[in-house]
């Protein structure tokens, strides 16, 4: 039976937008890329037989893990260096000081992959504590993939991963040699919590954050997802907190609830008054 790769190229993006809100890369061969593991461990013949065979039960488990290996994950750690410096030099700092004594700084590092992003931030918060800082900060890491969060909870990266954005310093202080690759230390380990998140359904029991880094994320939705993506992860966040986007990303029709971080993109804080009516009840998957 002839397959129309076209036809099932739009079928596999209405999917991803249903089940999780974010476009697929454009293009056969990128599909077929990240594709092609799950159907050889299914052992059919093609990515192409695979998708048929998907849009025949597109509520099945296979659906589903079809879903998460499309789902964006390309990240390394220090990703843009500006906002970490920021959030270093400015964020943390203040974050801490209205926390006070009483409770721990709660970052959420939204589509975190394989966990670059969360163990960036946890290093940053250490080497402050290192200084005789206090410092209280508890992180969450989530995304939408069950293999990220299963990388990221394991903290283990090869050299090409240690190498993208993170100097050697940080490397030696920070990470543990194991055979031909790096292991998080244990201490960044356990400031850390992974969890799995699709940002359409409920994840209202994370609670509110002091920060929430959500980058390079909005760019992979259409403008409508965009938005109710975007007004759900603000709900989480507390009055006067920071949410950091990626340096091409902008708020769009929420921009009213936040001022942007002079000199630095994609960085904004929290207006006091900011609504907390725009949440969109989760579609089911």
């Amino acid at each position: 039976m002839r397959v129309d790769r076209a036809e099932l190229l739009a079928f596999t993006g209405a999917l991803t937008r249903r089940r999780a809100g974010f476009d697929i890369p454009r293009g056969s061969g990128a599909v077929e890329l990240r594709l092609g593991t799950l159907a050889r461990r299914e052992g059919l013949d093609s990515v192409w037989t695979m998708l048929s065979s998907i849009r025949r039960q597109p509520d099945s488990k296979l659906a589903a893990e079809a879903v998460e290996a499309l789902a964006p994950r390309d990240t390394w750690f220090f990703r843009d260096r500006a906002p970490f410096q920021h959030f270093a030099d400015a964020i943390l700092p203040e974050a801490l000081m209205q926390a006070g004594p009483t409770r721990a700084v709660r970052i959420w590092s939204a589509g975190c992959g394989a966990g670059q992003e969360a163990y960036s931030l946890a290093m940053l918060a250490e080497e402050r504590r290192a200084r005789g800082v206090r410092v209280d900060a508890a992180i969450v890491a989530t995304d939408l993939s069950r293999a990220a969060v299963r990388r990221g909870a394991q903290g283990v990266y090869d050299q090409f991963e240690v190498q993208r954005g993170l100097p050697i310093r940080r490397l030696v202080e920070h990470f543990d040699k194991e055979g031909e690759d790096w292991r998080v230390n244990s201490a960044l380990r356990r400031m850390v919590d992974f969890r799995l998140v699709n940002f359409l359904r409920d994840f209202s029991a994370l609670g509110e954050f002091d920060v929430i880094f959500l980058r390079h994320v909005l760019t992979h939705m259409s403008p409508q997802i965009h938005d109710r993506v975007l007004g759900r992860v603000m709900d989480h966040l507390r009055p006067d907190g920071w949410l950091v986007l990626g340096p091409w990303e902008t708020p769009g029709n929420l921009a009213a609830d936040l001022d942007p971080a002079p000199g630095v993109d994609g960085v904004f804080r929290k207006r006091p008054e900011a609504r907390a009516d725009r949440r969109v009840e989760p579609r089911a998957a």
